[in-house]
Parts: C-alpha cells; structure tokens; sequence
C-alpha cells in the first residue's frame, strides 16, 4: 500500500496508538476541589507527558482514553502509560485507578476488562507491573 493511502487510513507507520485510563475520587470533597484534582491531572499527568486526553466524567468517577500528542503516527510509549500511573497513584484522594492495555485508536474496539485495576493498598506495586508490558 502506497504512503499516502497509508497515511488517510491510519495504518503502518501512521498508526495512533492509546490507552484506557479511568479513576474515582475518594467522596466528601467540595466541587471545586475534586475540578482542581481533575485540572492537575490533564496539566502534569496529561500534557506534561505529552499526550491528549479524551474522555468525560461526573460525581467524581473519570474515564477517557490517552494518546500521544503528535503528527500522525507519534506513538504513545510505556513510559508515558507508568507516568500518568504514576502520577495518579501520588494522590490520596484516589480511591480507585484503572490503566488498560495499549490499542489502535481508528481500527481497534476499546478493550473491556483489560489493564489493571489499582487498589489503594497495592498501588506502589501495581505501577511496577504495569510497566513491564511493552507494546
């Protein structure tokens, strides 16, 4: 397939890579605390590891998808993926934290029940499993 066909269609060289990320606040938090939280994450999580996030949430339970910031083709690393963890398992108020496994963002259905879920007391070793998948 030439270049640019390859290109139009994501494919190759061009593929878009993500993954799943979803977490819930520990309750009993003002709203501007939990949107402070939120923000926090999308800056230094998020953008400061240079991804986009898309996704949505309310009552405190947040999910999307994170992918790499880039022309077509820039892949998102494990790296990142442990990064964002990372970043997520440094606060407290984090009651749950789910990271899935890497897929294709134009050709691929987003996995269920893939990816770890992090509970509060096995957050510290849960990052280090996680990391060591590669895609």
């Amino acid at each position: 397939m030439k270049k640019r066909l390859r290109k139009k269609r994501h494919l190759g060289e061009f593929q878009e890579i993500g993954f799943e990320v979803s977490f819930t606040f520990e309750p009993g938090a003002t709203i501007e605390e939990d949107n402070d939280l939120l923000f926090a994450f999308l800056d230094y999580a998020i953008e400061d590891n240079g991804l986009l996030f898309g996704g949505g949430g309310r009552d405190g339970s947040w999910s999307g998808v994170a992918y790499a910031d880039g022309p077509p083709g820039t892949r998102t690393s494990p790296e990142q993926r442990g990064a964002v963890l990372e970043w997520l398992n440094r606060h407290p108020r984090m009651k749950t934290i789910r990271a899935g496994e890497f897929f294709d963002l134009w050709h691929d259905e987003l996995p269920s029940d893939s990816g770890a879920e992090v509970a509060p007391e096995n957050r510290s070793a849960e990052v280090q499993n996680v990391n060591g998948g590669h895609f």
